[in-house]
């Protein structure tokens, strides 16, 4: 721990650089993915307010369930390159020289995005973080692990302070992204050009403090500093360690892996946040307060908020716990979290029920805001419950040659489980066309132009002759021009009938899945935690 400058009480000064960049990371990722699946989603024309007053079209014009599938794939390949990075980081590169390699590269893809090069870019930007995500987000987090001497009880809290400046950026990004890509002034592809912004500043902040406060810890790679302590052992007449894994070490990988595989339930539902529970909010939602529209986006802070909020008190659950002798092991904590994650679904489907069975897909008839709010309260606790316990988990238990690939193997967590929700949350059911013409409603009607609606009106599509087009009801004025394209009649005055697609299922019975499977999954780890402890061979 040579050349770190540390305070000299409470935890070393490298924790609050370390907290500011990732702070900036984490603004550039929650920014970008506060509006990304709106903007796959959005039609395909040029921006355009609608009659309710909301910002409609500037996107890809992407069906829904595709959108869903598409983010749940970004986003699980997203934690699946850590695994790789943290590897290439502890065998050739180094921890430090990793994480700027990987804030260059993000920082490149939220620029690609906001070029908006067609399709191309588009899948161009998202590989590119992917791939620097690979690189950044293992690394980081395994220098916060060794700001600290083995068995320091300050390592903990030092993790909850991180996992703060995690939340801090996610809590502003939506706020600053989302006001630039839902503004008819800017468009979608200033949000990313605001995420871009934000990962640049991190890169300045670690590039100007950087040696100066962490010296030269994290680069050299962990295989490197092993070898060299192994012959420098060999020289002093030392025994060479044993090859492979002791007992304690293998009983500790065991405990890992199974909590990795229970995590996956966990970040399978709360990721929905971006997807299913995102489009769930546009939608049914009545999100008009005190006579102003909240944009859907920036219901993606509320988490950040909450865990900014909580984050204290949970840590002084801990201490207080731990002082009695009742602060619950590091399996039980997460148990308790899935537990948690599964009891906020129950609120989403208080939110189905708020509309009334007969609601069915009309996005006319809204449910209470509040149902949204406790649903986010009680997913942001289980997050703390799992999270910043599960970073320094895997900084206690891992064999400390392996560190950043533990890391990477915990991330592997959150991509099973975002293969997964985005796989489910595709057979959520929206409303879009039906196999007959006479049923075809959602969202947008292709007109002819200037044609007047009276107040009230209900519209009807009698002739399709494209499948993206979309119908609301009803229509005040002079409907927006949105396509001019030959043969897309409309007719007054006719019912409008919600289809759900065959194949999908309503949002009662979605919600109500993920709330019954979660909370299941949650109950049987804490049923097993004791044995899972007795595994930990004294880690707490």
């Amino acid at each position: 721990m040579e050349n770190i400058a540390s305070a000299p009480k409470g935890h070393p000064k490298g924790l609050y650089l370390l907290f500011t960049v990732e702070m900036w990371e984490r603004f550039s990722y929650y920014g970008m993915r506060a509006v990304l699946s709106l903007y796959m989603a959005a039609a395909a024309v040029p921006m355009f307010i609608d009659q309710n007053g909301e910002i409609k079209g500037g996107g890809l014009g992407l069906q829904e369930d595709d959108s869903s599938l598409i983010m749940g794939f970004f986003q699980a390949f997203v934690y699946l390159t850590p695994l790789i990075g943290g590897w290439l980081a502890d065998q050739y590169l180094g921890q430090r020289r990793s994480v700027v390699l990987g804030g260059i590269i993000m920082m490149l893809g939220q620029f690609a995005l906001f070029a908006e090069m067609g399709v191309g870019g588009f899948i161009a930007g998202l590989t590119l973080l992917c791939i620097g995500n690979g690189f950044f987000k293992p690394n980081i987090s395994t220098i916060v692990g060794n700001l600290y001497p083995e068995n320091d009880p300050r390592r903990d809290g030092g993790f909850t302070i991180f996992y703060m400046g995690i939340n801090l950026g996610a809590l502003i990004a939506p706020f600053i992204c989302g006001y630039f890509g839902e503004n008819i002034d800017f468009g979608y592809r200033y949000g990313f050009l605001a995420a871009g912004v934000g990962m640049l500043l991190g890169l300045i902040t670690l590039w100007v403090m950087g040696d100066r406060i962490l010296g030269d810890l994290g680069k050299v790679p962990a295989a490197k500093l092993k070898k060299a302590k192994d012959a420098a052992d060999a020289a002093a007449g030392m025994a060479a360690p044993a090859k492979g894994f002791t007992k304690i070490e293998k009983d500790r990988l065991w405990v890992i892996g199974i909590l990795v595989f229970f995590s996956t339930f966990f970040w399978a539902g709360f990721d929905q946040a971006p997807t299913s529970m995102n489009y769930y909010t546009r939608d049914y939602i009545n999100r008009n307060v005190g006579g102003a529209l909240i944009p859907t986006s920036f219901f993606q802070s509320i988490n950040p908020f909450l865990i900014i909020t909580l984050a204290f008190v949970f840590s002084a659950l801990w201490v207080w716990l731990d002082k009695r002798g009742k602060n619950p092991s590091t399996p039980a904590k997460m148990g308790i979290g899935i537990t948690l994650l599964g009891i906020g679904f129950l609120f989403m489907v208080g939110a189905a029920l708020d509309r009334g069975p007969a609601a069915g897909l009309d996005p006319n008839v809204k449910a209470g805001i509040f149902w949204v709010v406790f649903a986010y309260v009680l997913h942001t606790m289980g997050e703390l419950c799992l999270s910043p316990v599960g970073l320094s988990m895997i900084t206690k238990l891992s064999p400390a040659r392996l560190t950043s690939l533990m890391m990477g193997v915990w991330f592997l967590s959150v991509f099973l489980a975002n293969l997964l929700g985005g796989w489910l949350a595709g057979f959520i059911a929206i409303p879009k066309e039906s196999n007959a013409p006479e049923k075809a409603v959602v969202r947008t009607v292709y007109v002819k132009p200037n044609q007047e609606v009276a107040a009230g009106d209900k519209l009807y599509v009698l002739s399709i002759q494209n499948k993206d087009t979309t119908l609301t009801a009803p229509f005040a004025g002079t409907i927006p021009i949105v396509s001019t394209t030959e043969g897309a009649t409309v007719e007054k005055n006719a019912t409008i009938v919600y289809v759900a697609p065959k194949g999908k299922v309503d949002h009662l019975t979605f919600f109500g899945l993920f709330a019954g499977v979660i909370m299941a999954s949650g109950l049987f780890l804490l049923g097993i935690s004791r044995k899972l402890s007795r595994m930990m061979h004294g880690i707490h």
